[in-house]
């Protein structure tokens, strides 16, 4: 048997095709469908999942279970980068000899940039 990651799925309470826009921006992707209910971003890399983005009815509430980890070459500058595309920063972390910066996208998913 053999299984290969084909999404990662996103719920959102708004439409689904802005939040995909963003996040293919964000990413550099290019966003691959967007049907109302749900949209779609290819990312760039090879073997990489898609990001698929679903409207649900109820909105989120609390942190998200699941969340990405981008990391970046250089931290602060991607950070600034995101913050003028709308994200915003939640928290800077450092633990265990790691440090990363808890971000919210505009739609208020979180994700960190390591």
């Amino acid at each position: 048997m053999s299984l290969s990651l084909m999404n990662v799925t996103v719920d959102t309470d708004v439409p689904p095709g802005a939040v995909a826009r963003w996040w293919a921006t964000a990413l550099a992707a290019k966003l691959d469908g967007d049907w109302g209910t749900a949209a779609r971003v290819n990312l760039p890399a090879d073997g990489a999942p898609r990001l698929l983005f679903i409207q649900v009815p109820e909105p989120k509430h609390g942190k998200n279970r699941v969340h990405l980890d981008l990391l970046a070459d250089d931290r602060d500058t991607e950070v600034q980068r995101l913050t003028d595309l709308g994200a915003t920063v939640v928290a800077h972390q450092d633990e265990s000899g790691e440090s990363w910066t808890v971000m919210r996208d505009p739609y208020g998913n979180e994700f960190c940039v390591n």
